[in-house]
């Protein structure tokens, strides 16, 4: 450990912060002459100097909570006030010795740095029975040839490890950037902290120990780098049911940026968001957040659109859902990157294909607001199918412009639930912010130069049809802005039987015909014809005609 000299006004600090109480040896201030596990100065004022084997912000992002050693002993450093220290720091410490579940402190502690980049100390090699006794606790160890059966670490979890003397306990701290490392099965090195947290209260205070490692760097093996990276879509291929993920009941790891923000589709305890690849989107359940050391409060981009994870977890099924479940999210890049949705084709469903992922459709709202638990669900018809909007309440988007009949853009992650077998309906998009609705009515453009009938639907059609939907047929048509049309239903044999619309001026219309004639009497079931006239500016006559079926429901 290198030394280091204070001048005549470090001493005249140095006696200012000690109070003029002399700088003692670590070892000294924990000392433990009777071997009960208690220290002998317990409640007393010391004052010591070492270097910083962990830093602030590793063990706790709100306290200090770090470790300093000189060249006798180790010990933690404790106050409630959050003092910043990096590692290698060379320091003077002052405060109370203290003890808590075990672990002796310097507690209440007040910090003054020294120097930087020192000399870290040699970790101390101990075995599982060395570790599993009172000595070298507050010391920065390392345990050589240890084996875990754990695949996935997880933080603020205590795993076994295990060598040829025994086995001995290895805590992880969910403040630390380890979470989310995939243990080799096989031995390895790893490096950390001799702490002690044990419920005994009575003297000798012997049990508890524990490894705590501080840096993902203090391992010598992890899987994080074999286990492959797959795409999401990959994950998301469905197995011999047609709509199971094939690697249902697997760990996979899999990389994206936040499409669906945890704020929004978080609904209890347990974080829930969606992330998106390039080739798709997957929603994330339930994961630990884990980012690199330095990165205070991760889980705060979890609700940043376009921030970039790494995740590790088990995949399962919720609903038809599919899920990366109960893992780790480890941060890569907190700077975000504008995802852009799919836009779904016209006269195109919602399938399992485009689940978790984030989509654009524009269509015509056929149903009134309907509430369904933490939400309300209208649907949107983009042509013939009818797509499920879902608004889930955390989203915050006023609903109370929504009615049938308008024409509206959403954007949304693409989900589903649906809880019986073959999980292949209840699918829904859900908008996430004010911005991901948009009313269209009023903004389709005119054709610039044809005349067309965009679509019928549905065709055929049944007035007497229980559902509404079905029951009237919606014809939508454009032109040039400068036409005049015209729109009349025809039987087969050329007889006129419903003028819909006369002398319009021309551009996008949606038309509705309920399948009675001009006296509002039912017309018979047959084939009729969709007769669209428009009158150019040079008052050209032109004409588009389509079939339209008026069936009965069997």
């Amino acid at each position: 450990m290198k030394k280091y000299f204070l001048t005549i006004s470090g001493l005249l600090l140095l006696g200012f912060i000690t109070g003029y109480a002399q700088i003692i040896p670590i070892a000294d201030a924990i000392v433990d002459a009777d071997s009960n596990g208690i220290p002998d100065l317990r409640g007393m004022s010391v004052a010591i100097t070492g270097v910083v084997t962990v830093p602030t912000g590793v063990f706790s992002q709100t306290q200090t909570d770090i470790y300093v050693q000189d060249n006798t002993a180790g010990v933690n450093v404790f106050s409630f006030t959050y003092q910043p220290v990096a590692l290698g720091d060379s320091v003077i410490v002052t405060g109370t010795v203290y003890f808590y579940r075990g672990k002796t402190e310097i507690y209440n502690s007040y910090i003054v740095i020294v120097a930087n980049n020192c000399a870290l100390p040699e970790p101390i090699p101990l075995t599982c029975a060395m570790m599993n006794r009172e000595p070298y606790e507050g010391s920065l160890v390392t345990m050589r040839g240890v084996f875990t059966s754990a695949f996935l670490l997880t933080g603020n979890q205590n795993f076994i490890v295990i060598d040829s003397t025994g086995s001995c306990i290895m805590r992880i701290y969910l403040t630390t950037d380890i979470p989310g490392l995939v243990m080799a099965q096989d031995t390895f090195t790893v490096v950390g902290i001799k702490s002690q947290y044990t419920t005994d209260t009575f003297p000798p205070v012997h049990s508890g120990y524990q490894l705590l490692p501080r840096f993902r760097t203090d391992f010598s093996r992890t899987l994080n780098d074999q286990l492959p990276l797959l795409t999401i879509n990959e994950v998301q291929r469905p197995g011999p049911d047609g709509y199971s993920s094939y690697y249902e009941g697997q760990y996979v790891k899999v990389e994206g940026r936040v499409s669906g923000p945890a704020n929004i589709f978080t609904s209890g305890s347990s974080y829930s968001l969606y992330i998106q690849d390039a080739t798709n989107g997957v929603n994330i359940y339930a994961p630990q957040i884990s980012a690199p050391a330095g990165v205070t409060s991760p889980e705060r981009f979890l609700n940043i659109l376009g921030t970039e994870w790494e995740c590790i977890g088990r995949v399962t099924e919720y609903a038809g859902l599919t899920e990366v479940a109960n893992g780790v999210m480890y941060l890569l890049d907190s700077i975000p990157q504008d995802i852009v949705p799919r836009i779904l084709p016209y006269n195109t469903p919602v399938t399992e294909g485009m689940e978790s992922g984030l989509i654009q459709v524009t269509g015509v709202i056929t149903t009134n607001l309907a509430t369904a638990g933490a939400g309300q669900n209208f649907t949107l018809k983009n042509g013939t199918p009818g797509i499920t909007i879902r608004v889930v309440d955390a989203a915050g988007i006023p609903l109370n412009w929504i009615q049938k009949n308008l024409r509206v853009k959403v954007t949304g992650i693409v989900g589903q639930y649906d809880n019986s077998f073959p999980y292949n309906t209840g699918y829904q998009v859900m908008p996430r912010f004010v911005s991901d609705l948009v009313d269209m009515t009023d903004s389709i453009t005119a054709a610039d130069t044809i005349l067309t009938i965009d679509t019928i639907y549905p065709n055929p059609f049944s007035p007497n049809d229980a559902d509404p939907l079905l029951s009237v047929a919606t014809i939508k048509v454009n032109s040039p802005a400068d036409y005049k049309i015209y729109i009349e239903i025809f039987d087969l044999q050329g007889r006129l039987v419903r003028r819909l619309l006369t002398n319009h001026p021309g551009g996008f219309k949606e038309i509705y015909w309920d399948g009675k004639n001009d006296k509002l009497e039912p017309c018979p079931i047959g084939i009729y014809i969709v007769n669209l006239k428009g009158i150019t500016a040079q008052g050209k006559s032109v004409f588009v005609r389509k079939p339209i079926v008026l069936a009965t429901k069997l």
